[in-house]
């Protein structure tokens, strides 16, 4: 995040830093220090991170969100121990009591429960199996368990703007298509699988653009959070039975977008 001048308000102008190397550089820095003093078996861990150091930051409320956080942990992979988001909850008073339902909070989920694009990110990360898989896609993990494979892929690119967060992201911001995802997943052994696809993007269990949509209002109803909340369950977007017969390839084709997340499970039933 980089913090320049300061708006109308007196408040500081924020924009997201879109250098892929943003987060990743510092870890591996930090990695490179340990590693050269004189303890360097010490671990490192991160205890704050997000995609911005302030709690009125609409970035964090946006689909946008996920990518990033995928992103930034699969470049930090080998480099840090652990990385603690910031924080679980909107509940998070140090600028004051909430100001709205979203106001670019530090939580994954807002302070109705409802839940960003950014919890989905961490969902679908404990979603993947123990055993991580060969892939030749370095935005993925492909991770198997005693029950089936797991594919989570996402694009990280975010929009390119002269605006400040404060401004840009709190539009609704369309995106854009990529073409295809082509999926292939080579000797899995005989049987019938129930395939689940999971999705976060641009409108798609982004309760943030839903809340746009609106008109950002000051309160929500009850009947406003119920439906909100319904409408970006993070339910499957597909769900099928595949039968593998002897150890063929498994071949899924995704239509993608610019920061769309997916993960596809194939869990073995008989």
């Amino acid at each position: 995040m980089n913090g320049i001048g300061l708006d109308e308000n007196g408040n500081q102008k924020l924009f997201l830093d879109t250098d892929p190397n943003a987060i990743i550089g510092g870890v591996k820095e930090v990695h490179g220090k340990i590693k050269s003093s004189k303890m360097p078996n010490l671990p490192l861990h991160y205890t704050e991170w997000s995609a911005s150091y302030s709690s009125r930051d609409p970035v964090h409320d946006s689909y946008v969100s996920a990518p990033y956080i995928l992103s930034k942990l699969k470049g930090s992979e080998g480099y840090a121990d652990s990385m603690s988001y910031w924080v679980f909850t909107d509940i998070f008073e140090e600028n004051g009591t909430v100001p709205s339902p979203f106001h670019g909070g530090f939580g994954m989920i807002n302070f109705q429960g409802l839940k960003k694009p950014a919890f989905y990110a961490y969902q679908l990360l404990n979603r993947l199996g123990d055993e991580e898989l060969k892939s030749t896609d370095t935005d993925s993990w492909a991770t198997r368990s005693k029950n089936g494979v797991q594919i989570l892929f996402w694009n990280f690119n975010p929009p390119k703007t002269d605006e400040s967060n404060q401004v840009f992201y709190k539009k609704d911001i369309p995106t854009q298509d990529l073409g295809n995802a082509n999926i292939q997943i080579s000797d899995l052994s005989k049987g019938n699988y129930r395939m689940n696809i999971y999705q976060v993007g641009y409108q798609v269990n982004d309760v943030y653009a839903d809340f746009l949509k609106l008109g950002s209002p000051k309160h929500l109803t009850r009947e406003q959070v119920k439906q909100l909340a319904e409408k970006n369950n993070g339910k499957p977007i597909e769900t099928v039975m595949v039968k593998i017969d002897g150890k063929q390839t498994f071949s899924k084709t995704l239509k993608l977008r610019e920061n769309d997340v997916f993960l596809i499970t194939l869990e073995k039933t008989n």
